[in-house]
């Protein structure tokens, strides 16, 4: 899910010819299901330009879903969970 999201990321900033501040971040907080699914967007913490936060969110949502959970992420993680990344701007 990482390196998705990640070559995703870089790919969206290539195309929309996306340059924020150096330093500058973006903190993305969300719901997946077992399903694989985004549930929902929870909170944006942006701290960079209005165009890398929506390249953030679209890195993550583009690529879903990603793919069902086994029986063992189920049993630990129930049938859904909280995720945060955070994107880094050098």
């Amino acid at each position: 899910m990482i390196d998705a999201v990640q070559t995703r990321w870089e790919r969206l900033l290539i195309e929309r010819r996306i340059s924020p501040p150096s330093g500058s971040t973006v903190e993305v907080k969300f719901v997946i299901n077992a399903e694989g699914k985004i549930a929902r967007i929870i909170n944006i913490e942006n701290q960079s330009t209005e165009q890398a936060g929506h390249a953030c969110v679209s890195a993550i949502t583009d690529r879903a879903p990603y793919g069902p959970w086994t029986d063992d992420m189920r049993a630990v993680l129930g049938d859904q969970q909280e995720v945060s990344f955070r994107f880094f701007y050098q």
